[in-house]
């Protein structure tokens, strides 16, 4: 029976020690790359995906005799929703609700929210820096 512990958490990376099929590695998730999410084992990169405006990655790889899925769920603010691992089809780390598949729907509705967040950002630091001109003109 496998079995895993959250060893390290921050808002996009995740270290899970799994012990399973007489064997114990450490795997990573790292969603901090520039356009890409990548997976490691015991260090390693083993696994990268991106290349999509919202990513809603899935990773498979198989780790000695066991084979490994991660669900992964990123919110548009950039943390984490739900991660998953399962080992040769079992549950065995669970954050978050269960993943399910976004429709077409959420996907752009997440990217709509995104920019809005990320606008929102930009005229708080413009502001904030004074760069915004009076709407009545030049008033002293």
């Amino acid at each position: 029976m496998a079995s895993a512990e959250l060893k390290s958490k921050s808002s996009l990376r995740r270290q899970i020690l799994v012990q399973a099929a007489g064997e114990r590695f450490l795997l990573g998730y790292n969603g901090w790359g520039l356009g890409y999410e990548s997976v490691t084992v015991d260090g390693e990169v083993v696994e990268r995906k991106g290349d999509r405006l919202w990513s809603v990655p899935t990773f498979h790889l198989a780790v000695g005799a066991a084979d490994v899925r991660i669900e992964v769920r990123v919110w548009p603010w950039l943390a984490i929703e739900c991660f998953w691992v399962y080992v040769d089809g079992e549950v065995v780390y669970a954050e978050g609700k269960e993943p399910r598949e976004a429709s077409r729907r959420e996907l752009r509705l997440r990217a709509v929210e995104f920019v809005i967040l990320l606008m929102s950002a930009v005229m708080g630091l413009v502001a904030a820096a004074g760069l915004l001109a009076h709407p009545l003109g030049n008033i002293r």
